[in-house]
């Protein structure tokens, strides 16, 4: 609409040249009204007439003009800063909206490892009830536990194996015990001492064997593990009390657990390094 009247603008701007040239024109005409012609100067009068009629209608038509396309760009202008605003303030809620879904997606994040570690820990968590009281374990990697399973092991091979009674179905129980945690070194050992009749004259003179373990070392650096352990055994015999001091070295390889393995380890080339009396106390 603006430009429709614009182009209307120009015709009555050009129209408005031509009738002010005419009555130049005419003026011009009647200067020199002598030389001419007298049809043509009444001509160039109804010209100059019309022109005076015609130039107050394009003057206020231009007015016009001039009025409505400065109100009607005022309202472009208005309307051009009430998209810009638009525009900006639909940036702003987009960023909004990016912060806000950011933030949640971390939150539901973060919630969700929380809550997953926290299951995590309460599968590893058991209840034990002992002797009537109820125990809290947690369970862990083996590898965390290797040194502790490991001595244990150790630790449990020479009780079986050294713990003496006089009863042959309990020195048979302890060895075969001490057997399955043991390779083929610990079987020639047995053997060793049962044809010497070590553990007959246990059983005839009524002797029981004890052992205390002092200490135990294991080198986890390699795989088989060497161990070193250092114990004190007790002969108990009817008159007096024989106190030998004990020192084994063996190896440990990890195999199957079960039952009868519950620590999964194999005692391997297992032998005595020193085994002798300190004192003998009588009773």
């Amino acid at each position: 609409m603006l430009l429709k009247k614009i182009r209307y603008h120009f015709l009555f701007k050009y129209t408005l040249i031509i009738i002010i040239s005419v009555v130049n024109g005419a003026g011009f005409c009647n200067a020199h009204s002598e030389n001419l012609h007298p049809s043509f100067l009444s001509f160039s009068d109804s010209l100059k007439g019309l022109s005076y009629l015609v130039y107050p209608l394009i003057t206020y038509n231009w007015k016009h003009i001039c009025s409505h396309s400065k109100s009607e760009l005022e309202n472009v202008s208005v309307m051009f800063k009430k998209m810009k605003n638009i525009d900006s303030a639909f940036r702003y809620v987009r960023m909004f909206s990016i912060v806000f879904i950011a933030a949640c997606t971390i939150i539901s994040l973060f919630i969700a490892l929380q809550s997953y570690q926290l299951a995590s820990q309460s599968q590893q968590k058991v209840i034990i009830l002992a002797n009537g009281k109820a125990l809290e374990a947690y369970s862990a990697d083996r590898k965390d536990n290797v040194p502790v399973e490991a001595k244990d092991h150790i630790k449990m091979f020479h009780q079986f194996f050294f713990t003496l009674d006089p009863d042959e179905k309990v020195i048979d129980a302890n060895i075969i015990k001490a057997l399955y945690l043991a390779d083929g070194s610990a079987k020639r050992q047995y053997d060793n001492l049962k044809e010497t009749s070590y553990y007959s004259s246990i059983i005839s003179g009524n002797i029981s064997q004890q052992i205390s373990i002092d200490s135990i070392t294991v080198s986890m650096n390699a795989e088989p593990y060497l161990f070193h352990c250092y114990a004190t055994i007790r002969i108990i015999r009817p008159n007096s009390i024989v106190t030998r001091n004990l020192i084994t070295q063996g190896y440990l390889r990890n195999v199957s657990r079960s039952d009868h393995n519950p620590h999964g380890f194999l005692t391997e080339r297992w032998e005595t390094l020193e085994n002798k009396d300190i004192k003998t106390e009588n009773r």
